[in-house]
């Protein structure tokens, strides 16, 4: 929680839910980093829901889940 709480204060943001993929960062090598914004696809609100999604890993992921079980098919 301290640790949340310093990175929300070292954005300059008030509160966690403030926090964004354009305030996070990750190494990618030695010498470059990269915003979450830059590395993740985002998908638009409802997207999975209509079946008009065409991402990769998304629809990947999508098409294994269940509501009843966290197993992946055999």
């Amino acid at each position: 929680m301290k640790a949340l709480a310093e990175m929300t204060a070292a954005a300059g943001l008030d509160h966690p839910s403030l926090l964004g993929p354009h305030h996070l960062v990750r190494r990618v090598s030695l010498t470059e980093i990269r915003l979450f914004s830059q590395l993740h696809i985002f998908l638009e609100e409802g997207e999975l829901l209509t079946n008009s999604h065409n991402r990769d890993f998304y629809s990947a992921a999508w098409n294994l889940a269940r509501a009843d079980s966290f197993e992946l098919p055999a």
